[in-house]
């Protein structure tokens, strides 16, 4: 097996941080001009892609990352609602909840925590304080990615009306009573539908 030069092995390192392999191959040095066209080569190469494998290996074992913690991280911040993370009540406001009230996956849905102090005034000494404001700011990682993956990982996108089309249904606006059998029964036939095509599909899986 021809041993890899210099460039080389710097790219694999590189191309492991980011998967860019035009920015991974520039910072391994080669010219902006040839970086994509010899990222391109590299990773045809044999050689090349089995030392990637080793490294990828390596890294995997040292942070101790399964399929298991991965799929916890996506849970995490899929599943975790803000509930979870605030109290509110009419009395004392909104306040995050404490340090020893929150698990690791709570924490792991959480994107950013900011405690913002604002002076009102200022005092003239001990017996008159500052009046300070705090304003805390709490960001939720965004849901969706993290669900649309779960939804995919579990096939729960195959479950449903297979035809996509949303229901549509003339609501009257009016008390009159043969509009409202009418909705009735396009509700009932709807719901029939889904039902059958649900139970179809799960039946087939």
């Amino acid at each position: 097996m021809k041993p890899l030069t210099d460039k080389q092995e710097a790219f694999c390192h590189e191309y492991l941080i980011d998967f860019n392999g035009t920015q991974a191959a520039v910072r391994a040095g080669y010219s902006k001009k040839t970086a994509k066209a010899a990222a391109s080569r590299m990773l045809t190469n044999v050689n090349l892609c089995k030392k990637l494998s080793e490294l990828k290996a390596q890294s995997i074992n040292k942070l101790e990352l399964t399929r298991e913690r991965v799929l916890e991280e996506y849970v995490a911040v899929g599943l975790v609602n803000i509930g979870d993370i605030m109290d509110w009540d009419p009395d004392i406001g909104v306040k995050m909840k404490g340090s020893d009230q929150l698990e690791q996956h709570h924490l792991a849905a959480i994107q950013e925590v900011t405690m913002t102090e604002t002076v009102l005034s200022h005092g003239r000494g001990d017996n008159d304080p500052d009046v300070i404001s705090r304003r805390l700011k709490v960001k939720m990682h965004n849901k969706m990615p993290a669900l649309d993956f779960l939804k995919r990982y579990t096939k729960l996108e195959e479950i449903g009306d297979p035809s996509d089309e949303p229901a549509v249904l003339v609501v009257p606006t009016m008390v009159d009573g043969d509009a409202w059998i009418k909705l009735g029964n396009q509700m009932r036939k709807k719901a029939k539908t889904i039902e059958h095509d649900t139970m179809k599909e799960l039946g087939e899986n």
